[in-house]
């Protein structure tokens, strides 16, 4: 488990004319090292995110949560076993201050996406995304606490649950109603109609077998200010 003791720095860009105050503390959890040091080095390069631990099982995650104020963990899904990033998930989500946490992963089956959002998940970013977008997501967490969830243009094959019938755009809808976000912000944040949007709500409730909001966030740890 690497620890790191500073929690804010100043970042000198490579063109030397201006400089970035680190605002948001980073713990990577990630037990293969190659993974983990690209995650680290990505986030350490943009000169906004100050990885202030690194963990290698989730044990070591939560020790490190529990030790300092942290602002966001970044973890895989699938860590030693699958989908145990997201079972990390839930338990930071269980601490007395819980950080934000944002999942990466090469898997986006519908199954798999819809698990991270009931974990409560802040943001998910998939592989094939660009190192930047790593870094908008958790920028965007930290500071709005909205993350854009870089899913992939293309989902992966659908799984044996009750939500794989979702489509890419109901996927959208899900993960901002679960982040409690009006019909109305949902429609100004996927610039869509709102008509359109209460269309989507409805399909998403009917295909998950609930019968409204309620029924979805009791489902759902309660986000954390």
């Amino acid at each position: 488990m690497t620890y790191i003791t500073n929690t804010r720095q100043r970042v000198q860009h490579s063109s030397g004319r201006r400089q970035a105050t680190v605002s948001c503390r980073v713990v990577v959890a990630e037990p293969f090292p190659m993974v983990r040091s690209s995650l680290v080095h990505t986030l350490r390069e943009s000169g906004m995110v100050q990885v202030v631990g690194e963990a290698e099982s989730r044990d070591e995650c939560l020790a490190l949560c529990r030790r300092r104020p942290v602002d966001a963990v970044v973890t895989g899904v699938d860590l030693m076993w699958a989908r145990d990033g997201i079972a990390l998930c839930r338990q930071v989500k269980q601490l007395p201050q819980p950080p934000d946490v944002i999942l990466v992963s090469v898997r986006n089956e519908p199954d798999v996406v819809t698990d991270c959002l009931e974990a409560g998940a802040d943001g998910f970013v998939h592989l094939s995304a660009q190192p930047e977008q790593l870094v908008q997501a958790v920028e965007a967490t930290v500071r709005r606490g909205r993350a854009p969830w870089f899913i992939g243009d293309r989902m992966q094959g659908r799984g044996r649950h009750p939500t794989s019938d979702l489509t890419a755009r109901e996927q959208q809808v899900l993960a901002l109603l679960l982040r409690r976000y009006t019909n109305e912000e949902i429609a100004e944040e996927l610039q869509l109609a709102h008509q359109t949007v209460k269309n989507y709500v409805s399909q998403v409730l009917r295909k998950r077998g609930m019968s409204g909001r309620r029924e979805l966030f009791s489902r759902q740890p309660p986000r954390s200010s």
